[in-house]
């Protein structure tokens, strides 16, 4: 169902002839959000949703478009008081729980491991 409430999304934005960058413009975020949005990665804020379903005559809520995640408005994120996971850190995590210093260590290495074994 959400699927086809996203193809409802996208079809309307072409229908009346709006690329990525002119939907953006007339809702005031940016063309990547609303490519985001389209694929379904996360919704809109609420006010931001309120112009879209102007902008594109959309039917429903927010919520028959991405679903429950509809009701947060945002995408998924770390609360504030997040610290990264490897011990005696107290950065903020970026990804899987760890601070970009050491989720990019991380990722360095298995690239490293993924070489070796070819």
């Amino acid at each position: 169902m959400i699927k086809n409430a996203l193809k409802i999304f996208k079809e309307n934005r072409k229908a009346r002839r709006l690329s990525y960058r002119a939907l953006a413009s007339k809702v005031g975020v940016s063309y990547q959000a609303i490519s985001d949005y389209e694929k379904g990665k996360y919704p809109p804020i609420p006010e931001v949703w309120k112009k879209l379903k102007r902008a594109l005559a959309l039917p429903g809520d927010a919520e028959d478009y991405w679903g429950s995640q509809g009701r947060v408005g945002r995408p998924p994120t770390y609360g504030k008081d997040a610290t990264c996971a490897e011990k005696g850190c107290s950065d903020r995590p970026i990804a899987k729980g760890l601070c970009s210093k050491h989720y990019s260590r991380k990722r360095y290495a298995e690239m490293e491991y993924d070489d070796q074994e070819d």
